[in-house]
């Protein structure tokens, strides 16, 4: 049998495993986004991994591991309700399962080039060209060869077959067990519930479109073309060595003046400021965003010169490396003080979800210039955007398994019994996960009236809608926080 014959029988395969899918995400569909999504994100990758064995002998390596934060972000829908990593993860969720596929299928396609993230767009493009391919293969073995069309006759007649026998069993089984039947009462309960022809036509056209759409995408990951698998060439060196010394040195000489004034002011304390006509925590919290912009800017002239220099004489390359490293150096030293100024910052106006996303912020950006630092000075060699996407990721996961709202209530009731203050009207714009912490409030604890009737009309309100949540919650939609909070409203 020839190859086109064999990319004609995947694509009719595809159609049952991707309706398997439609109607489970059709099922789950319109419903709070809780266990559904990690389901979802374990069905498509298995139905993935099944049907590429069947094309291919796997190899277990390293790129399998960018299944984890994959699996991390679709198990913290089942645990946050922080509607801010919730919305990002929609979309992040699904780029990394897309592109955990690309790298499992092609071994020889690096996850650090350019040429991997213009395959993984190339992808999700090829998805809608290919969600008609299981349909078009289907009506083209009609015609091709009688084995084929043996073979397809007998698909649709074990469909046929199958069919009327599922349902007589269901039967009996629920008659026979009556938990069974109340699983199948619930699955097909949302069915009875359709009003009309309108109804049953939303359904039927959600179905076909997510199956769809999932036929096309496996379709097109498992389907690379051999010319993704040519390795990048390396960048041509264009820059002259003495320009980039001249402006590298330029740089570092604003950067030791910049440094001299950060140790003897900001972490000198209060006592070398006295002089100025401004307060110590004025200065300290100004100038946050533009340290962290100036950092990500060292970044980039340190990566450019490093791999768009031309290479000189070997003095003149060492004075060049001194150069970048004396940049990184300073770049420690802004790292540092945005920290202290966001910390500052948070001491006298209090927690909030961005300045608490700022310090994952800066410490991805202290990581990065550890791994920069190491690349430059030690191992020339050294993958940074590897290392960089690596701890980008791993932050970001270890984000949505904290319970980031959470520790901003705590934080900023610590604060309450230090200062005396605390903004409530901040908790309407924080998650579910913040609930168990706020109940620990006690109206003794608040000192003005307006603050009391607040926090009691703040309580209520939650309670309602929890209440809401909890009569209407399905077992797909669990969510951890969700659960936590009823909990701490019902003590």
């Amino acid at each position: 049998m020839d190859t086109n014959v064999k990319n004609r029988i995947s694509g009719i395969f595809l159609l049952f495993p991707a309706y398997i899918f439609g109607l489970i995400f059709d099922y789950f569909y319109g419903e709070f986004w809780g266990i559904s999504y990690l389901i979802l994100t374990a069905i498509t990758f298995g139905i993935f991994l099944a049907l590429l064995s069947n094309k291919k002998k796997l190899e277990v390596n390293s790129k399998w591991l960018l299944i984890f934060p994959t699996f991390i972000l679709s198990i913290s829908f089942a645990i946050t309700s922080n509607e801010v990593l919730r919305t990002i993860n929609h979309i992040l969720a699904p780029l990394l399962l897309i592109s955990s596929m690309i790298a499992i299928n092609n071994n020889r396609l690096k996850i650090n080039t350019p040429k991997f993230l213009i395959t993984l767009f190339e992808k999700i493009g090829e998805t809608l060209q290919f969600i008609f391919k299981p349909y078009q293969d289907l009506q083209s073995s009609l015609t091709i060869s009688s084995g084929l069309k043996s073979n397809t006759k007998k698909i649709l007649t074990a469909i046929v077959i199958t069919t009327p026998l599922l349902i007589i069993l269901i039967t009996l089984l629920s008659s026979a067990d009556l938990i069974f039947n109340n699983s199948v009462e619930t699955f097909f309960s949302k069915f009875k519930d359709l009003k009309g022809a309108d109804g049953i036509i939303k359904h039927i056209a959600l179905i076909i479109l997510s199956s769809s759409v999932f036929a096309g995408l496996i379709y097109s990951v498992i389907h690379i073309e051999k010319s993704h698998n040519s390795e990048e060439k390396s960048a041509t060196r264009k820059w002259d060595p003495l320009i980039s010394s001249f402006a590298i040195t330029a740089v570092n000489i604003i950067y030791i003046i910049f440094t001299a004034i950060q140790f003897k002011y900001l972490f000198g304390g209060q006592a070398n400021i006295q002089d100025l006509d401004i307060t110590y925590a004025d200065y300290a919290r100004k100038g946050f965003f533009e340290l962290i912009t100036v950092t990500i800017i060292n970044f980039i002239i340190v990566l450019s010169i490093t791999y768009l220099t031309k290479k000189e004489q070997r003095n003149f390359n060492y004075y060049i490396k001194a150069q970048k490293i004396i940049l990184l150096l300073a770049t420690f030293v802004l790292v540092a003080s945005a920290h202290m100024r966001l910390g500052l910052y948070e001491e006298a106006y209090g927690y909030t979800q961005a300045r608490v996303f700022a310090h994952a912020a800066i410490l991805a950006l202290l990581i990065l210039s550890f791994q920069l630092f190491y690349k430059v000075s030690i191992n020339i060699k050294a993958s940074f955007i590897k290392s960089g996407i690596i701890t980008i990721l791993s932050i970001y996961s270890l984000i949505n398994l904290i319970n980031i709202d959470g520790q901003i209530a705590k934080k900023n009731i610590e604060r309450l019994s230090e200062t005396g203050k605390i903004d409530i009207a901040y908790f309407y714009e924080l998650s579910y996960d913040a609930l168990p912490e706020i109940s620990k409030i006690k109206d003794s604890e608040l000192k003005e009236n307006i603050k009391v009737s607040n926090l009691r009309k703040f309580k209520t309100e939650a309670s309602q809608k929890l209440k809401e949540i909890e009569e209407n919650k399905k077992w797909y939609s669990y969510n951890l926080s969700i659960e936590n909070a009823i909990n701490s409203i019902d003590q």
